[in-house]
């Protein structure tokens, strides 16, 4: 049941950012039912069942955006690119190049649909990526981590510290302070525990991809990787 918890958080962060809010709730019993219940007969768009609230937990005039010094707005394609288990892959990848990269997907943890996807990777749940099929093409859209695994072209990873971070990728195109709560079953009980966490998300625009990083305690905790390209042939309303 934690793995499924972390899981199941990860992809509400990812929907987050999917959507573009900034405060996100993620209750295990809950979303973990509309999330990975792959027999649900009515699941046309995974970003609703996120439970992604339409409060920000900050002001947006708080976002900064500073394209100009930000060194990640020169990359190329090679900041695309990450290793799993020394494998490598991108992004920019087709789905089934980056899912046998990964290793082949988790089926009891993934929620497959028609037209919106959610594969999870892993025995702990490492990685999750989200797909859009409704152009008869199965696209990528984003792949995220809250554990140490992938590992990007800079050498960052979950664990790795926001100084690091600033040292491989220089200044953020766009950073937002968010909080969310997680709810986590305690050791040896049933009993659900909420942990409220509030981190900064740090984007690095590279044009058709960009890669997002939050960062909490002075520490990198989630790793999300984002094809704005196949992001962009789609409604996200």
């Amino acid at each position: 049941m934690k793995n499924k918890t972390t899981a199941i958080l990860l992809a509400t962060l990812m929907i987050s950012t999917l959507v573009g809010c900034g405060t996100v709730s993620s209750n295990a019993s809950e979303a973990g039912a509309s999330i990975l219940d792959s027999t649900s007969s009515d699941n046309d768009a995974l970003a609703e069942n996120g439970e992604v609230e339409d409060a920000a937990s900050s002001d947006t005039d708080d976002v900064n955006t500073d394209s100009e010094s930000s060194e990640a707005a020169s990359g190329d394609l090679k900041d695309a690119g990450f290793t799993y288990n020394g494998n490598s892959a991108s992004v920019m990848d087709s789905f089934e190049a980056v899912d046998k990269a990964l290793g082949g997907y988790n089926a009891s943890n993934s929620n497959i649909k028609s037209e919106q996807s959610f594969y999870s990777y892993g025995k702990d749940d490492d990685v999750v990526m989200i797909t859009r099929n409704d152009s008869g093409t199965e696209s990528v859209i984003t792949i995220g981590t809250r554990k140490p695994g992938i590992t990007t072209s800079r050498k960052i990873q979950v664990g790795s510290t926001k100084d690091e971070l600033a040292a491989a990728y220089g200044t953020p195109t766009e950073t937002k302070p968010y909080s969310y709560t997680e709810y986590v079953f305690e050791e040896g009980t049933n009993e659900e525990k909420a942990v409220d966490h509030t981190v900064e998300e740090s984007t690095y625009d590279f044009g058709d991809y960009r890669i997002a990083f939050t960062v909490e305690n002075d520490k990198v905790m989630t790793v999300e990787y984002r094809n704005t390209v196949n992001y962009n042939k789609f409604d996200w309303d």
